[in-house]
């Protein structure tokens, strides 16, 4: 991780203990980090509210303009444990709508309906199910209900969020990247696929695409 981006967390974490000990400490704090080696090459602006008496209680180069990038993550990491807590964690619901006949026919649809997770199916995330995991827990709870046949759809509702999912304003180069996933209703598998290419023997010769994981019906790649 990059020295900076850790020093700049280190910092707002320390503002804010300071802000809710001594608003007339802020300054003080400000000025010293200023001093750090790290800055020495860095552009940097530093501008603290008390939001309960609506003033500024420290700063410097406030007004300087700045691409935040990563370093945002740290404001919006303390306004999701201040807002939704510690140890909130995402529902996802899995439904049906219609009825149920005697045969286990059910006459209306299975419905996924997601809660924004981004950790749901994901390999890169600890103590949560796989995508496959997670596909046999939803048959197998299917099943237990005394459905085994679906005269039907199954939908997934990601009407959770109803904005962009991600900042129409992005540049097209970024979007590519994992930090460029979204905020989906319904976030799968880390919201990716891996291309895996069969090898050639022979020294620049074409390679083909073996296949896809997960398996993506009608899926078109598109190598520019």
């Amino acid at each position: 991780m990059n020295p900076k981006f850790l020093a700049l967390s280190f910092f707002v974490f320390n503002i804010c203990t300071t802000v809710a000990q001594k608003n007339d400490g802020v300054q003080s704090a400000i000025d010293n980090f200023a001093t750090s080696q790290l800055l020495e090459s860095a552009s940097f602006g530093v501008s603290v509210f008390n939001i309960t008496e609506d003033r500024e209680v420290g700063s410097m180069h406030p007004g300087i303009v700045l691409t935040p990038a990563s370093s945002l993550k740290v404001i919006t990491s303390f306004l999701a444990w201040d807002v939704l807590g510690p140890d909130y964690r995402y529902t996802s619901k899995l439904w049906y709508s219609g009825k149920i006949g005697r045969d286990g026919t059910l006459t209306g649809d299975i419905v996924f309906e997601g809660s924004g997770d981004p950790s749901l199916g994901s390999s890169q995330m600890r103590s949560v199910h796989s995508f496959r995991d997670l596909l046999k827990i939803c048959s197998k709870e299917i099943l237990k209900a005394g459905i085994n046949c679906i005269n039907g759809d199954i939908v997934a509702d990601e009407s959770v969020f109803n904005s962009f999912p991600i900042c129409p304003t992005w540049q097209w180069n970024d979007l590519g990247n994992y930090y460029a996933c979204g905020a989906w209703g319904i976030n799968i598998h880390d919201n990716l696929y891996y291309v895996n290419f069969r090898n050639r023997t022979e020294l620049g010769a074409l390679t083909t695409i073996s296949n896809t994981t997960p398996y993506i019906p009608d899926l078109k790649i598109s190598n520019e």
